[in-house]
This record gives C-alpha cells, structure tokens and sequence, in this order.
C-alpha cells in the first residue's frame, strides 16, 4: 500500500494501477480494495491493462514507438510479477518488459529483468529464452565478448537439449569478429 502511495506521488500512474488491481486479487478480503480499485480510471483485470498499455507503446503501423509508455510498461510488467509471483503471466510479462528493456537501450535493466526470470522461474521456457537473449545482449549489444561466452557456456550446460544450443555455439565461435 505503502508503494501505491510513493508511485502515485512520483506520477507513476500505470505502475500505481497495476499495484492496486494485483493487489486487490492478491488480498481479496482486505478492507482497502475498494479503496483502490475506485482510485482506477479503468476497471479491468491486471493482464488486460499490461496487453492494452503494450498496444499504446506503438502507436502506428511504423517502427515508432513511445518511448514513456515504453518506460511505464517495464515498470508495470515489474510491479504486477511483484504483487503476483505465482502467477502464471509473471515471467511472460517480465520477458516482454525485458524486450522492451532491451528496445530501450537500458542495458541493466534489462539484464536484471532477464536474470529475475532466470532465478525465479527457472523451469519456464522463458528462462531459457532469457539465458540465450542475455548472452546475445552481451554479444551483440554491448560487445561484451568476456561476459557473452560466459552466458553462452552457462546457458548451453543449463539448457543443453534447447533449439537455440547450435546459434549459441556458433555465436561463440564468432566472438569477436566482425559480420
């Protein structure tokens, strides 16, 4: 609740929403949801509201995007796995925040969403998927050949039956050289 307050304070509105709409589904009984849920300009369920403000971030056919919905999305997508970590969305939003992170050129942002999917749900195809785009981060974004192979090798000996287990191989291989 306290977080609630401190977002709407800080005019984090779609992090605030998404908090109170988690929170109101994680406590159902707690005298304050109605509170909360009245304080919403919309009522809708946490993941429609993740799906329609992921729609608003491009706002035409084009390569355009908005760069402060795209902000707010990550930090949505962050705050419902918070307030929902059992859920089942809750890698799948992280993975898209993780993406949009990467969009961003928010490089630790986007390792740490990568890593919390990793940690948290490690059982889940995205964390498969986060192991390799993390060490494809390292390859391709930041150039980073040290830290690159280290992420391919963790991720080939965690995940060695994966599809992406030759890309990764022969990403290694390449390390270094140019395309």
């Amino acid at each position: 609740l306290e977080m609630i307050r401190c977002l709407r304070k800080e005019n984090k509105v779609y992090a605030a929403d998404i908090l109170s709409i988690c929170f109101a589904e994680a406590f159902p009984s707690h005298p304050k949801k109605v509170e909360l849920l009245t304080a919403l300009s919309q009522q809708k369920s946490a993941e429609e509201y993740l799906v329609e403000l992921a729609k608003t971030m491009f706002p035409d056919t084009g390569n355009s995007y908005n760069k402060d919905i795209a902000f707010n999305y990550v930090d949505a997508c962050e705050a419902y796995a918070l307030v929902l970590p059992n859920s089942d969305k809750s890698p799948e939003f992280l993975f898209s925040a993780a993406q949009t992170a990467k969009l961003l050129q928010t490089w630790e942002k986007c390792i740490s969403l990568f890593d919390w999917i990793i940690e948290k749900y490690p059982t889940h195809p995205k964390a498969e998927n986060s192991a390799f785009m993390k060490a494809f981060l390292f390859d391709n974004d930041l150039k980073d050949t040290a830290n690159a192979r280290k992420y391919y090798l963790e991720f080939v000996a965690k995940y060695p039956k994966s599809d992406f287990v030759d890309d990764a191989q022969v990403l290694m291989k390449n390390l270094g050289k140019t395309e």
